[in-house]
């Protein structure tokens, strides 16, 4: 079609969709405009006639004819105008059309089901660079949008909460419990946490309260998630959430919770212990009794002897917490004591799953009774098990912190303890652990990361061996020749010492191992060094794999989601970009609403290098649309 040909046809189009013509003419008027805009770039400039744009506009007013625009690939292709390439002209005029759209609840589905709609809008909503009448727009489109529960999850999803919000404050029983369900799933930021607790924590709240299993499963959902963070925890414990929480633990007979919701109630419970809320001046039960009355943890120390592991775990936190403060750790101690759990908890060392949080504990304890727990290490066998944690070669972990901590406080004087703990050469292994470790293992990671940067440079590459005459002519027939024995990051011959190779120099675990460390100048140091595996210039795949073997991508997926320094989530949002690059890996992550919320969280607020990283991380897990090729270069 020439140049002539277009504007002939625009003109049609404009008289068409500015008179009172039939459905089936402005129908048509539409597709030719659609047609053309697709055509090329410079076509698209030709379509923004303004006297087009009014007439469409002033067409959608008319309630009649909306669906009639909604028929087709049209709100898909003013979608695209919303794209970074469009200009700001485009980017209002295309919100104009969406707002108008959005007003018929079709459509205001059609809208949402296109994928990344939500999320463009959300952004540009939240843009401080937009046009403002744009942003204007794009919140009353998304406000119209609202209407459908389905694109109600959707703004939940990208993290515009508060039409979920309001659909579970003031929507009907069955929509509350949807919408608390939903909220569960969420991975949410700590501030936005906090917002939801002081929204909508009294109504979870009362939907626990309530007698049927649905209720309190809807709400215990969103409690955990919810109650994770420290500041947030605390807000639910002003809205009232201990009481039922510990009826309903500690419940009996057919009204109590199946075994799956009291795992969740136990690690709610867990939460907001932890949470460093002044616990001993809540009144939880009818005779003033506090989480640190005396029955209260002889039926904590009865439940954790009566599970499983999975709850077993979440209870001995519980106590964990409330040994943390020299103000309750006397209760705590006194109702052991008096249960004579002593031994019991001494034998959760050796259950792999148990021992942090049961060292931990009896860190804690070991200030007010440590010759009882001296006694009864001794007794139940459980010191060598001790000593061993404190021994594994897999990096400074908490599990060792503690179980130092533990060993440093038992009584000195114990001739028995004192023969055994030489034996085991406990001593050397605490002076070892304890002196100024986090400064070494920082030190040592950075330097890691500098030399490895080299090994791309370093490493030697092979020359391969001539494939000979047979393999010139049959060279269809033929193998590549192989070299045995190359690093398959660097795709040479490499060696700690020469090359400072991670992979070869078996550096690659105890560098994960530092990933979980409660320093997070350990864990950047130890990220980076990481990161040089992913680096331009080397095999990213095989790097990739060497990490995932290793057990580093749910470490690395775990400080992106806690971001807990700036620094970290930068570093975290580069390396999970990379990570993503493989198919496998993007889809097994594409589902976890932690990590996507991560990432979208990095692509809005982030610096402007983050933001484009972040960017093409939501794309590899189709949370952003690709615009790539919808306006074909000619020429």
């Amino acid at each position: 079609m020439d140049c002539r040909n277009e504007a002939a046809q625009l003109d049609i189009a404009r008289r068409s969709l500015s008179s009172g013509s039939s459905e089936r003419d402005i129908l048509q008027a539409l597709r030719h405009v659609e047609y053309i805009s697709k055509c090329s770039r410079s076509n698209k400039q030709a379509v923004h006639n303004p006297e087009i744009v009014q007439a469409i506009v002033e067409m959608l007013r008319n309630s009649s004819r909306k669906e009639v625009m909604g028929e087709g690939g049209t709100v898909r292709t003013i979608m695209k105008f919303l794209s970074s390439k469009s200009s700001p002209k485009e980017k209002e005029e295309a919100t104009s059309l969406l707002y108008e759209l959005s007003k018929s609840h079709n459509l205001s589905g059609k809208i949402g089901s296109i994928n990344g709609a939500i999320l463009i809008l959300i952004g540009m909503a939240s843009s401080k660079s937009e046009n403002i009448l744009t942003t204007e727009k794009a919140h009353k489109t998304l406000d119209n949008l609202a209407q459908s529960e389905h694109n109600v999850r959707l703004m939940a999803e990208s993290g515009r909460l508060q039409p979920l919000l309001t659909l579970l404050l003031e929507g009907p029983l069955e929509t509350k419990l949807s919408m608390a369900s939903l909220l569960g799933d969420l991975g949410l930021n700590n501030d936005v946490k906090v917002l939801v607790a002081e929204t909508v924590g009294s109504a979870l709240v009362d939907l626990m309260k309530n007698n049927d299993i649905q209720s309190r499963e809807a709400s215990l959902k969103a409690l955990n998630q919810i109650s994770s963070y420290d500041a947030s925890a605390k807000v639910l414990i002003e809205a009232g959430i201990l009481p039922p929480l510990v009826k309903d633990l500690f419940g009996v007979g057919v009204k109590q919770l199946p075994m799956r919701l009291k795992e969740v109630s136990a690690t709610i419970l867990s939460h907001v212990v932890n949470s460093g809320y002044d616990i001993d001046s809540v009144i939880i039960g009818p005779e003033n009794q506090t989480l640190v009355s005396e029955d209260i943890i002889h039926n904590l120390l009865q439940l954790i002897s009566n599970t499983g592991p999975s709850i077993e775990c979440k209870l001995l936190q519980v106590l964990v917490g409330l040994t943390c403060y020299r103000k309750t750790v006397p209760n705590v101690v006194a109702a052991i004591k008096s249960s004579g759990a002593t031994i019991s908890l001494v034998q959760f060392i050796e259950e792999r799953d148990l021992r942090l949080a049961a060292v931990k504990l009896l860190h804690n304890l070991s200030l007010f009774m440590a010759q009882e727990l001296a006694d009864a290490l001794l007794a139940a066998g459980q010191l060598g098990a001790l000593i061993r944690i404190i021994s594994e070669n897999n990096g400074i972990t908490e599990e060792q912190a503690e179980a130092v901590g533990l060993l440093a406080e038992l009584p000195e004087r114990d001739l028995a303890l004192t023969r055994r703990m030489l034996k085991e050469d406990a001593f050397g292994l605490i002076i070892s652990r304890a002196n100024g470790i986090d400064n070494v293992q920082i030190a040592s990671a950075w330097a890691l990361q500098n030399l490895s940067s080299e090994s791309k440079k370093l490493t030697k590459k092979p020359e391969l061996p001539s494939p000979g005459i047979w393999a010139s002519i049959f060279g269809c027939f033929s193998k590549p020749p192989t070299i045995s024995g190359s690093c398959p990051v660097h795709q040479g011959l490499c060696s700690l010492k020469d090359t400072f190779c991670l992979v070869e120099g078996h550096a690659v675990e105890k560098l994960v191992a530092l990933l979980d460390h409660t320093n997070e100048n350990v864990v950047e140091a130890s990220l980076a060094a990481l990161s040089t595996l992913l680096d331009d210039g080397v095999n990213i795949e095989e790097g990739v794999i060497t990490l995932h073997k290793a057990d580093g991508t749910k470490p690395i997926l775990d400080i992106l989601v806690e971001k807990r320094t700036e620094d970290l989530r930068k570093r975290a949002v580069w390396v999970t970009e990379r990570l993503l690059r493989i198919e496998l890996i993007a889809f097994e992550i594409s589902n976890d609403q932690n990590v996507g919320t991560a990432l979208v969280d990095a692509f809005q607020h982030g610096d402007y290098r983050t933001k484009q990283i972040a960017e093409r991380a939501l794309k590899h897990v189709d949370r952003m649309p690709n615009f790539s090729g919808i306006f074909p270069n000619n020429g």
